[in-house]
């Protein structure tokens, strides 16, 4: 792994994802629900942030995912907040889970 810089948040962030996603959240208590999807559209900013890299396998990645570090079913405060997401590439998003604390940040990682 390589350690990464957290990309800044795009300007309009807060407004299309972090407000109608808490919002969402607080008419859907339930867990089982999960939680919508309104990161999506700043998969691009998030992939640019990390140069196209996968986050974790530091391989470059055409399509990528948008990961959740801390997973949405553990940590459903923080699924609209941007400094929870990591880029991704797909089958390392999916195999992660729901391990959050097992799998290193690659925002945490000191330099050698």
């Amino acid at each position: 792994m390589m350690p990464f810089n957290p990309p800044p948040e795009p300007r309009n962030f807060d407004e299309k994802v972090r407000q109608p996603g808490n919002a969402w959240l607080e008419k859907n208590p339930d867990p089982k629900k999960g939680t919508r999807d309104y990161w999506s559209p700043f998969k691009s900013s998030l992939a640019d942030g990390f140069n196209n890299l996968c986050g974790y396998s530091v391989m470059y990645e055409p399509v990528g995912t948008v990961d959740h570090y801390r997973s949405r079913e553990n940590y459903r405060n923080l699924a609209y907040e941007w400094s929870n997401l990591r880029f991704a590439s797909a089958w390392i998003n999916s195999s992660k889970g729901t391990l959050d604390d097992q799998v290193l940040d690659p925002f945490d990682l000191g330099e050698d």
